[in-house]
């Protein structure tokens, strides 16, 4: 980050003249200082004020951008329009301090291996990428686990665990978020917003392609086309699309809407247990399919429909344990001379029956 970065950012909220998120940004961080109304300081003040909390930002980060030489046409304008107004100068101020008690309270920022890098609109948020081939795992500071694939990047908001808990996504990674009832997690993966209060899920979000995924092991996470819609329904008390354990919902960006399914290996809801009483639960001797059927909708947590009812006639026999979720539809269905296949997030098996 160069000092004229950190003036331009300035100089569009003073303006009016930024993007949303950036007025976000901006609002947020004079809202935690707590401070209503400030007097106007005088140009000579700013300047000084400027450069006393620069100099120390370059002590606390000596990586930032030092710059030789102040570009004098931007200066003037806009030191004349902070001493103008009193909530403008009181914002300045408090993006500045800010700015300075996050570095000192974070000092993770440079751990090993963790490349940090700096945008305009996101020059505060901590960034974490990874570079390796291998998955690495980030600790953030609510305790939730968030493990970034190769070539994925993850940033933090400064108010995480303060006034949210936001981050922002480029990649591939697994979350398993602490649950906190009165702060959502929030994480922002292109123009995909996925909301969840503690669970496990994976995001799929790689920028240029035309889909973003998100799939749930654990819990239940809401996604949403936009951060928009997302407070949008929150104001007016509906929801986006709810995932559940083994259910996945696919974005595509260019007629952006989601398609919900079941993701690729379904997983059962709680861990199974390897004793012969949990393998013995998967053994069937002329069972009925309706209860061979209830006992893998409440492993997995996936609804299992017969297209005809005479097929509840049928029956099953044979061991489906230690097979994966489809395995085991294709052991059932074919004893009983029917197919399934996946609709939705249910599962529709046909036949004629066994009569």
């Amino acid at each position: 980050m160069s000092r004229k970065t950190l003036r331009d950012l300035l100089q569009r909220y003073v303006n009016n003249d930024c993007t949303p998120d950036e007025r976000q940004l901006v609002e947020q961080w004079y809202e935690l200082l707590g401070e209503e109304s400030t007097q106007a300081l005088t140009e000579a003040e700013y300047q000084q004020l400027e450069e006393r909390i620069w100099q120390q930002l370059l002590r606390q980060q000596p990586q930032l951008e030092v710059e030789t030489a102040e570009p004098e046409v931007n200066v003037q304008p806009l030191w004349r329009r902070w001493a103008a107004g009193g909530a403008a100068a009181a914002a300045v101020v408090g993006i500045l301090w800010f700015s300075l008690s996050y570095l000192n309270q974070n000092p993770q920022r440079n751990q090993p291996g963790l490349a940090a890098t700096h945008t305009p609109l996101d020059f505060t948020w901590t960034e974490r990428a990874n570079t390796g081939t291998q998955a690495m795992v980030i600790v953030l500071p609510d305790s939730s686990h968030v493990t970034l694939e190769p070539n994925a990047r993850l940033a933090i908001s400064p108010l995480f665990n303060r006034s949210n808990r936001e981050v922002r996504l480029e990649g591939t990674a697994n979350f398993a978020v602490r649950r906190n009832t009165s702060q959502p997690f929030i994480v922002y993966s292109g123009e995909v917003a996925t909301r969840v209060l503690g669970t496990e899920f994976m995001i799929h979000s790689v920028p240029g392609f035309e889909t973003v995924e998100v799939a749930v092991k654990s819990g239940k996470v809401t996604v949403y086309r936009s951060q928009n819609e997302m407070k949008e329904k929150e104001t007016s008390g509906s929801s986006g699309i709810i995932l559940t354990p083994n259910q996945k919902a696919t974005y595509y960006t260019d007629n952006k809407h989601f398609v919900a399914g079941i993701v690729e290996k379904p997983a059962p809801i709680q861990p199974q247990p390897n004793t012969p009483t949990a393998q013995n639960a998967f053994a069937f001797e002329e069972t009925p399919l309706t209860t061979v059927l209830d006992l893998l909708e409440d492993t997995y947590g996936i609804d299992i429909e017969l297209e005809r009812p005479v097929l509840g006639e049928c029956t099953f026999t044979g061991n489906l344990a230690n097979q994966p979720l489809f395995t085991k539809l294709d052991m059932v269905c074919g004893t009983i001379n029917a197919s399934y296949e996946v609709r939705g997030t249910k599962i529709l098996i046909t036949g004629k029956g066994c009569r």
